[in-house]
């Protein structure tokens, strides 16, 4: 359970900033990257001459460029300016990164809207997944989703991450709480896939949540 009185988005910036030139070398990454995209795939109709991805905590982009070849443009979103830098500097095309506190506000992102947003293995980061997913939701196209993987449920967070609880504020999400979080930011849970993965060395479940606007 998150605790109130911690600043989770400073410990998460200060942490990532640190470690992000070795990020890339992470080994779990870029097989987890794949598991977590070809749910994704399955589960919305990328159009890669239409679809506009908005890739919220892209880290250095392994799901970025995944999704590359089946959308038009993919934006990263983080707000470790060292994360950024690496995407940046590993991907092109199609992708681009920018490091920026979203909150929401009008004329953020220059006020752009899209087809898909979508968030891998940061919801459990967030001090509030809450508020997060309605800032993510006022960036989506009225037809658009919002596609969260992370972690199910877990009485104790996966091995690696337990100690790190400065930057964990949550051991996952069952489907119900993922229906909660998207039916009080106005969005339907219209799926739910749970595959397994590994992280750190040892296997784990994670799942792909997709919430569409409610008709």
């Amino acid at each position: 359970m998150a605790d109130s009185t911690h600043d989770y988005a400073q410990a998460n910036k200060a942490h990532f900033d640190d470690i992000a030139k070795d990020y890339q070398q992470f080994a779990d990454a870029i097989p987890l990257a794949k598991t977590v995209t070809d749910v994704m795939l399955k589960s919305y109709a990328f159009d890669a001459s239409t679809t506009t991805v908005l890739d919220f905590a892209c880290g250095t982009g392994h799901i970025s460029k995944c999704l590359a070849p089946h959308a038009l443009k993919v934006l990263g979103v983080d707000i470790s300016r060292g994360m950024v830098d690496q995407y940046n500097a590993a991907l092109g095309g199609n992708c681009k990164a920018i490091a920026i506190e979203l909150r929401g506000q009008e004329g953020e992102l220059d006020g752009e809207k899209f087809d898909v947003i979508v968030c891998s293995a940061a919801y459990h980061h967030f001090a509030s997944p809450a508020e997060m997913t309605k800032m993510l939701v006022s960036f989506l196209k009225p037809s658009g989703a919002l596609l969260v993987a992370d972690f199910i449920n877990l009485p104790k967070p996966p091995a690696g991450y337990q100690h790190e609880n400065s930057i964990v504020a949550h051991h996952g999400f069952s489907e119900q709480d993922m229906r909660g979080l998207y039916e009080g930011a106005g969005l339907q849970l219209a799926s739910f896939d749970r595959t397994a993965a590994v992280l750190f060395g040892s296997e784990t479940t994670i799942f792909v949540a997709k919430g569409v606007r409610k008709n």
